[in-house]
Order: C-alpha cells, then sequence, then structure tokens
C-alpha cells in the first residue's frame, strides 16, 4: 500500500515538472525570439549593400554550396560568425533543404532555425518548434545568449526518459526553472507576455505544481504588473544611435536644473537643432545626470496616443511606479489601482487628467520621502507636437499642473521656437539655442565626419550644404553616393528641397510610381500613415491582406517591408514600424499633391484600420472592448470619410454603446457610456446620430454636457434633434459642469488639495 502511494505520488511530481517544463517552453520563447531579432536587424544592417533578393531558394534547390548566389553566400557566413557550433553548419553533408535560406533577410524565424539542435534536421518528423529542447539548443548555439542552460536541458533529458520524479528532484528542477527565469533580462523581456495569460498560469499551478512554482512565481508576475500604460518608444529610441559631442549641451542643463529657484529648464531651440536625440542621450543614461532620477515623455505629431494627455499620465505614473518601491505602498494611489480594472483608470484620466495627475500623481510624490540629495526629473519632449487644438492636452495640462508638484521634483521641456509656449511657463528657465551658434556647427562637422568617414573640409562643406541641420541631413544621407576610390562624397548629388530629396529616394527604392512593387505597397504606406500609434508587422500584414487581397502572400508582404527599410521605414527590436520622419509622412499624404508620383490617401489607411477594428467586434459575439477601443474605431471610421463604413457603425451591438465604465472622482462614481465620452472626443453630426440610433438610453443630459465643454457642435445639434435631455435637472447639470469639467479655474484646483 505504502509502496503505492508513493508510486502516485510520483508520478505526480513528473506530471507536474513536465508541464513546469511546457510553461517554461511558453516563457523563453518570447526572450529567445526576441534576442534573435535584435541578432537579424543587426546583420541586416550589416548587409546593407546587398540590394538583390534571392529568387530561387539556394538552400531547397542547389545543394552544392558553390552554386548558390551571392544573397545566400552572405548571409550564410554571417550566420556562420554567430554560430557557437560552427562546425555543424560547415558540413558538407548538412541538410540546408530544411530551410529556405530566400526568407533570411526577411524573416527572422526562418533565420532562427539554422541555430536549432542538428537533431532537428535529422527526424523525420517535424519538430515541435517550441519543445523545450529546441529553444535550449537554440540558446547553445548562438552567440547572443551568454547563460548557462545545460542544466535545463538535463532536466528536459530526464524527464523525458523516466516517468517517475521523487519529491527532491521536483524541488531542485522547479527551483533551477524558476532560477532562470528570475534573471533580470528574461524576467523583463517574458513578463509582458506572462501577465496576459497569469490568471490561467495561477490556476494551473495551484491544481499540478501547488509547492512546486506557484510560491515564486505568481508574485513576481504581479509585481511586474503594470495595467498596461508602458508606452512603447523603443522604435523612436532605436532611431538615435549614433551620436557625436554636445558636452557643452548637457553640462547647460544640468547646470540651469540644478538652480534651486527653479523648477527646471525649457529649452527652445530651432527645428533640425537635434533635440530629441539629446533627450534620448540622457533617457538611455548614456551622460551622466547624478542626483537625478528620470521619468519621460516623448511627444510625435505622427502618433495620436503619444499626444494623449491620459496616456502620458498614465506612462509616467507606470515609470513612478517601477522606480519608487513607496509608490506602491502610496495610501491613495496604490489603493486606486489595486481596486480599479485598466478600463476604469484609463477611463478616468482620458475624462478628467487634471485630477487624474493629483490622484496617481503629485499627490504621493508629495508623501514619497526621497534618498538624501536625490531628485526627480520629468522629460518631456516635443512640447509643440503635444498640442491638439480644440482639446485638453499633455500641454494645456502641464500649464496647469507643473508647478504644483514637490520641490524635489523638476521639469525638462523641449520645443521649437514657439512664443505661447515660452510664455506658459514662467517657473523654468529658458534656453535659446541656435543652429547658427559655433558649438552646435562644431559637433554637426564631428558627426558628419564620424557618419561618412570623411576629411574635414569634407565634412564642413555638406555641414554648410545641409544648413547644420541634422533632418536634411539625415535626407542626404541616403541620397549621397561615395566613390570608394576617392573617398569623397558626391555632394553635388544634393536636393534643393525635401519634396525633391523624397522623390528622388521613392525613384531609388520603386524606378517609379507607377511600377508593381510601388502599387502593392500603397496600402502598406497607407496604414502606417493612418495609425495612432506604431503597428508591428504582423498586425500591419493582418489589416494589409483584408483591405488588399494581393497582399494574401505574407512572404510578398515582407519582402515590400524589406525593400522600405531603412530608406523611409524604420522597425525596432520589437517589430514596430514608423515612418523615419514625419516631414516624410506629410509629403507622402499631403492631399496638394494628390495626383503626383508617390501620393498616398491617407483615408485608404483609416478604412483599412477601422474595417479592422469592426470586425473585432462583429466577430466576436460578446467583446470586451474598451472605451478607448470604441474611441479608436470611431476616429477612424470619421477620418475615412466613407459612406459604407460609417454606415456600419449601426451593426454594433448597443451594450457596447450603453455600456458604462465608472471610475472614483471627488469622492464621487462618475459612470460614462461610450456614447457619452465620444460625444466630447469626436466631433461628428453622423456618427453621434448613428450612436444615438443604436442607444437604448433614455437621458442624454450628460452626452450633451460633454459635447457643450468640448466645443463639438455637430454633436450638440445631433443629441438636440434626437431630444431624451432632462432639461428640468438643470441644475445638476450646472453641478457637474463646474464640478468635472471646468478645468481652468482655481477654485478646480483647490478642490484637489
Amino acid at each position: 500500500m505504502a509502496d503505492a502511494v508513493l508510486e502516485k505520488s510520483e508520478k505526480q511530481n513528473w506530471t507536474s515538472v513536465l508541464y513546469s517544463l511546457t510553461l517554461f517552453a511558453k516563457g523563453i520563447e518570447r526572450y529567445v525570439n526576441d534576442k534573435i531579432d535584435v541578432l537579424h536587424d543587426t546583420l541586416s544592417n550589416q548587409l546593407h549593400f546587398i540590394t538583390q533578393n534571392c529568387v530561387r531558394s539556394c538552400s531547397i534547390h542547389e545543394p552544392d554550396l558553390r552554386n548558390w548566389c551571392h544573397t545566400c553566400l552572405q548571409w550564410k557566413t554571417s550566420i556562420l560568425n554567430h554560430h557557437k557550433n560552427r562546425n555543424v553548419l560547415a558540413k558538407q553533408k548538412f541538410n540546408w533543404t530544411c530551410m529556405d535560406s530566400a526568407k533570411w533577410p526577411i524573416d527572422p524565424r526562418e533565420f532562427q532555425k539554422c541555430f536549432y539542435p542538428e537533431w532537428c534536421f535529422t527526424t523525420r518528423t517535424i519538430p515541435n518548434l517550441v519543445d523545450v529542447s529546441v529553444l535550449v539548443g537554440c540558446m547553445i548555439n548562438c552567440t547572443e545568449f551568454n547563460k548557462n542552460i545545460d542544466k535545463v536541458r538535463k532536466i528536459r533529458n530526464e524527464v523525458s526518459h523516466n516517468s517517475t520524479v521523487s519529491d527532491n528532484k521536483r524541488t531542485r528542477y522547479c527551483q533551477t526553472l524558476l532560477n532562470f527565469l528570475q534573471t533580470p533580462d528574461v524576467i523583463q523581456t517574458i513578463i509582458e507576455h506572462v501577465k496576459r495569460h497569469y490568471k490561467e498560469i495561477v490556476s494551473i499551478f495551484i491544481l499540478l505544481l501547488s509547492t512546486c512554482l506557484v510560491v515564486w512565481f505568481v508574485p513576481e508576475v504581479r509585481e511586474h504588473e503594470d495595467f498596461g500604460f508602458r508606452l512603447q518608444f523603443d522604435s523612436y529610441i532605436q532611431e538615435h544611435v549614433n551620436f557625436t559631442g554636445r558636452q557643452w549641451l548637457f553640462k547647460g542643463i544640468k547646470e540651469r536644473i540644478d538652480d534651486s529657484n527653479t523648477k527646471g529648464l525649457l529649452i527652445i531651440a530651432d527645428p533640425g537643432f537635434g533635440k530629441t536625440a539629446a533627450m534620448v542621450e540622457i533617457i538611455s543614461k548614456r551622460h551622466n545626470f547624478t542626483g537625478y532620477d528620470i521619468l519621460y515623455h516623448l511627444c510625435r505629431a505622427d502618433t495620436i496616443t503619444f499626444r494623449d494627455v491620459s496616456a502620458f499620465v498614465l506612462n509616467i505614473v507606470h515609470q513612478l511606479k517601477h522606480m519608487y518601491p513607496a509608490y506602491k505602498m502610496d495610501k491613495d494611489a496604490s489603493k486606486y489601482l489595486q481596486k480599479s480594472n485598466v478600463k476604469n483608470v484609463t477611463s478616468m484620466c482620458t475624462f478628467d487628467p487634471i485630477y487624474c495627475s493629483h490622484l496617481l500623481l503629485i499627490g504621493p510624490l508629495f508623501r514619497i520621502q526621497p534618498q538624501p540629495k536625490r531628485k526627480l526629473l520629468i522629460l518631456v519632449d516635443a512640447l509643440d507636437k503635444c498640442a491638439i487644438e480644440n482639446k485638453q492636452s499633455i500641454l494645456s495640462s502641464l500649464k496647469q499642473i507643473y508647478s504644483l508638484f514637490p520641490e524635489w521634483v523638476k521639469f525638462l521641456f523641449t520645443t521649437r521656437n514657439d512664443l505661447e509656449i515660452a510664455s506658459s511657463f514662467g517657473n523654468l528657465k529658458k534656453w535659446h539655442l541656435s543652429t547658427n551658434s559655433e558649438e552646435h556647427k562644431k559637433d554637426f562637422v564631428r558627426h558628419i565626419q564620424k557618419l561618412f568617414s570623411v576629411q574635414n573640409y569634407i565634412a564642413e562643406r555638406l555641414a554648410s550644404e545641409t544648413e547644420y541641420d541634422f533632418v536634411l541631413l539625415q535626407l542626404a544621407r541616403s541620397l549621397l553616393t561615395i566613390k570608394p576610390k576617392e573617398s569623397n562624397l558626391n555632394i553635388n548629388n544634393l536636393p534643393g528641397s525635401f519634396q525633391t530629396a523624397f522623390e528622388l529616394e521613392m525613384n531609388f527604392l520603386y524606378n517609379n510610381c507607377y511600377s508593381k512593387q510601388f502599387k502593392n505597397s500603397r496600402i502598406i504606406f497607407e496604414i502606417i500613415a493612418a495609425s495612432n500609434e506604431p503597428l508591428e508587422q504582423q498586425k500591419i500584414f493582418h489589416i494589409a491582406q483584408v483591405a488588399d487581397a494581393s497582399l494574401n502572400d505574407e512572404y510578398l508582404f515582407y519582402e515590400l517591408i524589406h525593400k522600405m527599410s531603412p530608406h523611409v521605414i524604420y522597425i525596432s527590436t520589437s517589430s514596430q514600424i514608423t515612418f523615419k520622419t514625419f516631414l516624410f509622412k506629410e509629403w507622402l499624404t499631403s492631399k496638394e499633391r494628390k495626383g503626383r508620383p508617390y501620393y498616398v490617401n491617407i483615408e485608404n489607411g483609416h478604412k483599412a484600420i477601422a474595417g479592422n477594428l469592426l470586425n473585432e467586434i462583429l466577430v466576436n459575439h460578446e467583446p470586451d472592448v474598451s472605451l478607448y477601443f470604441i474611441t479608436d474605431l470611431l476616429f477612424h471610421i470619421n477620418e475615412a470619410n466613407a459612406k459604407d463604413l460609417t454606415n456600419k457603425i449601426k451593426l454594433i451591438p448597443p451594450y457596447i454603446v450603453d455600456r458604462k465604465t465608472c471610475f472614483d472622482q471627488l469622492n464621487r462614481t462618475t459612470c460614462l457610456s461610450s456614447l457619452e465620452v465620444n460625444a466630447k472626443c469626436i466631433n461628428s453630426y453622423t456618427i453621434m446620430k448613428l450612436l444615438l440610433s443604436i442607444s437604448k438610453s433614455k437621458n442624454l443630459t450628460l452626452a450633451a454636457i460633454n459635447a457643450v465643454i468640448a466645443n463639438n457642435t455637430e454633436n450638440v445639434r445631433a443629441i438636440v434633434e434626437h431630444g431624451m435631455i432632462d432639461y428640468s435637472s438643470q441644475l445638476e447639470m450646472f453641478d457637474m459642469e463646474d464640478l468635472i469639467f471646468d478645468q481652468q479655474t482655481d477654485r478646480y484646483i483647490e478642490k484637489m488639495h
């Protein structure tokens, strides 16, 4: 009997460890893929001189390596240089037919196969690519991974060849897996993936692993829970990697923010001065700002999400929460974040960003005791791009609240020359910088020398031709040709304007605007231009293939993307795509250029994105969509200006339009429906009439107030025509307006305290 119980226990242990290995594989899959993606991007940049694509898939159809095309041979050489066991791949009889070398330049997952263990290519069956042994073998073979993974491989082998596991071994095995998962670089990579499934994982752990993993692993997930507030600035930060000089600038910034008589510094500089690049240096901590912890936000004119005031506040909250452990213990902020879900918090901050700032930022910072001689620096780049006309914006909110932060919090803002912005921050020092200053010119010339490896007199001439403007230099860089023998730059090829430069670059890529490749790429350009935030490659493909049937071929899609990069788009290590410069987007989509070469209609991009969002609602019977999702959908429908698409609003179920999202505000609970929020956000008579036709609400008073306060006259007209406004409760209407919306008065600020 005792033997039977022991055997049953050891079989349960075996099952627990086996399932733990499965979960472990799911966790490190994202970590391994991300590392491989970084290596793939690095090699792509190193092999940028290869302009021809493989058209015959050499690895599949050409057994003799000597007959491979130049592109496949170059990639094969680079792969061998990053393979720890290159002798395996260098074998004359190695089976290359298991992978497609033509996809190496465009598909990181195909590229990743080169690092799989040798047995993957000798088995008759296709291996499970998320099997622990496959992923571990990849880490062992690739130079990007320095971790000792042998213990995990031994666990997998021992469990695979046995059917029981003792209690002691179970504990040791699980601890080994946890030790690997809890190393900083691994946990930071997998946490975004794990947190989306942590409830499922917890229930499985309780059932199968009980004392094995749940005690250690689940708290780690909860500790890193960020409610999805973090904004992905990586794609923009990674654009600024080649940096030169500016020591005088960083020294000047430090001296000015150290001044105890000011709340910080506002840098005012010409376009093309390199403000963002300098701020990225500070954010990346490549320059030591001793005594300061840095929180940051980057405004982008081409990304609406980064100009949204609620996204700004919650992005700073996310960084603050991870920087200061004391923030998690704050009686008000932590209590609110713990009891509210992401929808409620986001809705509250969208509806009332000033109150949100007081509740989640200003109040907690007054209660946090900073370390001696340490201060907090809140950096916001490009204030001139933070404004949204006739709306509560990051810029308008900062004007109201920046002086209310505690003394130990300082600010560093940048902006273009804008008299209104410069005069709005009286408690900040102002530093006017010019591209004509001698310091800037010297740094600019040194940057060109570093970038092109040319002599000083050539660098000075190019600097003069580009007017010491980094934006112009970025365009010039892609158009200049280098003469290898003369080691000289053909500066005479420089275009006379941005418009000419963009057209030359597109001609270089596509020969002419009538080419098949540009016609296939047009919808991709339109989607990138219309998006409110950077989109991942896979998301763009999913949207594009629905909008344009010719892009159903994923290989064709990635080939088109590969052609665009790095000339006109930038692809981050997380596969997010943005245009290289906002000026290019303006040129590409300007209605003044309609009918001109390479013009793309941004309305088609909005239509494609709106169609994708609408499908998510219509395909799922009870979709769990947020207020932000509905606002984003209606924004793209409005911008698409397509009657057939607009009419599809009538297909949205009434419960989505009327469903309330509630949040606490000023000791009272405010509940808002999608209709009431969008009365404030999108000013469209047609869209509001359609929403009203769907809604079952019997009282539109709050929707009317929102529309009036936002000056959305088209919405007001639609609501008044529809009726359902309770004019008898006029006093209550004015009380609500005074309490929630009057954000410009001193009385409102006093209430916050």
